[in-house]
């Protein structure tokens, strides 16, 4: 007579008892058997399907993205007439970490009075705050690896380091850029025209002065200084004080007025 044929204890390994990614990366656990079949994979709560085609062959299950999280990998199989029933319990973790969003932005540079903006690209759609200096902004992006324009106040002569902060929510970093780029601010230029006079002595006549910046100048005529003298942008008329000799007398104006060049 031919005996029963004993079943056999069915034996089930993974290529390696951690696997870790980074959301929203998917991920692949290989198993090896020594027995063919169909194989359930459990990662977590997730239910995946493995067939070993020969004893001893290997399958690769795709995970897809998971959130962030640990998560114990177990085998199962029903009993066969072969084999019995399989249960490995826990022989791997598959883990998820935190992803990290990546934000760039465009080097800014600016003339004095003008304002700008900053635009900002991220890889992943959002709500972000931009710091230009110590000014804030919000930036809203629409879509994964999408950019946005930020309008920036006027600001003082300078350089303004530009960073982005914000949270994407539990499956990524929070976002601290840092300073990514910078925006400068160029001191601007003061355009004046004059316009002399001839007067008769001794009176002292009036000179006419055009400058596209409101501010204090320092006038010269000859060898007199009249500092101080506040100008409106525009068309200025400035009363000569003095009485001065029949002569020609040269006409200078300068000024040194806060974020514009010298003049």
């Amino acid at each position: 007579m031919i005996g029963t044929p004993q079943k056999e204890d069915v034996t089930v390994t993974t290529s390696s008892e951690t696997v870790t990614v980074s959301y929203p990366e998917t991920g692949s656990i290989t198993i090896t058997a020594s027995a063919p079949g169909t194989y359930t994979v459990h990662v977590g709560e997730n239910v995946y399907t493995a067939v070993i085609e020969t004893a001893g062959g290997s399958d690769t299950v795709t995970v897809p993205k998971l959130p962030v999280g640990s998560y114990d990998v177990s085998v199962t199989a029903p009993e066969t007439d072969e084999y019995f029933a399989l249960d490995t319990g826990k022989i791997a973790t598959y883990t998820v970490t935190q992803g990290t969003v990546t934000v760039t932005s465009a080097n800014v540079t600016v003339t004095y009075p003008d304002t700008g903006s900053v635009t900002i690209t991220a890889s992943l759609a959002g709500e972000y705050t931009v710091k230009v200096g110590d000014k804030t902004y919000t930036a809203t992006i629409t879509e994964d690896g999408g950019s946005a324009n930020v309008p920036v106040e006027l600001l003082d002569v300078g350089d303004y380091g530009i960073s982005v902060s914000g949270s994407a929510g539990d499956n990524y970093y929070p976002i601290d850029t840092g300073i990514i780029n910078y925006y400068h601010v160029l001191a601007g230029s003061i355009t004046v025209t004059g316009q002399g006079t001839t007067v008769t002595y001794p009176d002292k006549g009036t000179i006419v002065i055009t400058t596209d910046v409101a501010g204090a100048y320092t006038i010269k005529v000859g060898d007199k200084t009249y500092e101080n003298v506040e100008l409106i942008a525009g068309t200025n008329d400035f009363n000569v004080p003095d009485v001065f000799n029949a002569n020609d007398y040269d006409v200078k104006v300068s000024a040194n007025i806060a974020n514009y060049n010298a003049i």
